[in-house]
């Protein structure tokens, strides 16, 4: 398979973290961050 980098760098909002269309090799860091940081703050 092809290697597959970022197109784009950017700061998310908590509740923006999956609005973005990750990598699947990206996605195991973003639960992790989700898991560390919280629920987003609309549902709390």
């Amino acid at each position: 398979a092809p290697i597959e980098d970022h197109d784009e760098l950017r700061w998310l909002e908590l509740d923006d973290l999956y609005a973005v269309a990750w990598l699947p090799a990206d996605l195991p860091i973003v639960e992790q961050l989700q898991a560390l940081l919280g629920p987003p703050p609309r549902s709390r």
